[in-house]
């Protein structure tokens, strides 16, 4: 009986001492993502992103052949064409900055988006991490459990 004792408490104190001997942790087996890498992949898989830096393209042509257009900046009272021109440009310009714009709020956009994904990640796996705590506690507060009903404890 002594002997049996002896076993079950060195079972017990391995247990206690070593829970997770011999268990490899699948989430650092695997290749984890940076914030920062996360955040790059996105900007440069996003096809709104894509779309954006067209628009800078085609709105900048648009502001290069306006800008062709104007000979000189009217001062004063000018011609017709002329001011129109120089409107045209303006105009051209102002679509051209908008877009530029645009493309850098959708960049932040899928930052932000990156960010709180990323999170949801991170708490999701100290959820997971805590559910294997509170499954190896319970599963060693039952092998106690079967042990101590099997000698006679309980």
């Amino acid at each position: 009986m002594l002997k049996r004792c002896t076993t079950i408490l060195l079972v017990l104190i391995l247990l206690i001492a070593f829970p997770a001997a011999g268990i490899a942790d699948s989430v650092t087996a695997q290749k984890q993502l940076t914030i920062e890498e996360a955040t790059e992949l996105a900007i440069k898989n996003s096809r709104t992103l894509q779309k954006a830096e067209l628009e800078i393209e085609r709105t900048k042509e648009v502001r290069d052949a306006a800008a062709d257009n104007v000979k000189f900046t009217p001062l004063g009272p000018t011609t017709k064409p002329a001011e129109m021109a120089f409107t045209g440009l303006l105009a051209a310009d102002l679509g051209w900055r908008m877009a530029s714009k645009a493309k850098t709020v959708e960049e932040d956009k899928i930052i932000a988006s990156v960010l709180t994904e990323y999170n949801s990640v991170l708490e999701a796996l100290a959820d997971k991490e805590q559910a294997e705590k509170t499954y190896k506690y319970a599963q060693l507060q039952w092998t106690i459990g079967s042990l101590s009903n099997e000698i006679g404890m309980s």
